[in-house]
């Protein structure tokens, strides 16, 4: 996670954002040299909750078999722009904030849900952050899962999502 501008009036900040998702693909096992093809095959349907405007969000995928010749798919965003998030200003000026990306998928919890990777490491690169004259970004990041229920949608399910965040202090 890259972090730019806080802007902690209008509740927001500006951020670049590496993020994946990987599943297992039945209809791909064994076939090594067969591309993806995210319009044929099985995807997630991501879905970012608090993008504000334009978001420029790049996609691609990789494929990696095992010896068994189960393909994994995955599908790599990079995500560029601005998001919201709510300002706990009570302790202004020495505030600390939550910096988040919530995002969630268009399928139910019966067919998806979110699982962190162990094996991946999260952060927040401090070394390209542009508003260090005022805050001090922490590098951890905090991943949290949880279910929603769609308020507008008739179905009853419930939609999975995950928050990740990290903090910056004044």
């Amino acid at each position: 996670m890259r972090v730019g501008e806080i802007d902690t009036l209008n509740e927001r900040y500006y951020a670049e954002i590496l993020f994946e998702a990987s599943w297992e693909e039945p209809k791909l096992k064994g076939l090594q040299k067969k591309p993806f093809d995210p319009t044929v095959y099985w995807t997630p349907q991501l879905e970012l909750v608090n993008g504000i405007g334009e978001l420029h969000d790049t996609i691609m995928y990789s494929v990696r078999h095992d010896r068994q010749g189960v393909a994994t798919v995955t599908e790599h965003h990079k995500l560029k722009g601005t998001l919201w998030e709510r300002m706990e200003l009570q302790y202004f000026p020495l505030d600390v904030q939550d910096l988040s990306i919530s995002i969630t998928t268009s399928h139910s919890s019966k067919e998806m849900i979110f699982v962190k990777n162990f094996h991946k490491p999260s952060g927040a690169d401090r070394r390209v952050f542009t508003d260090e004259q005022e805050w001090y970004l922490f590098e951890n990041v905090n991943i949290e899962t949880t279910e929603r229920i769609e308020e507008y949608l008739e179905d009853g399910n419930n939609y999975s999502v995950v928050t990740c965040s990290c903090h910056a202090a004044r």
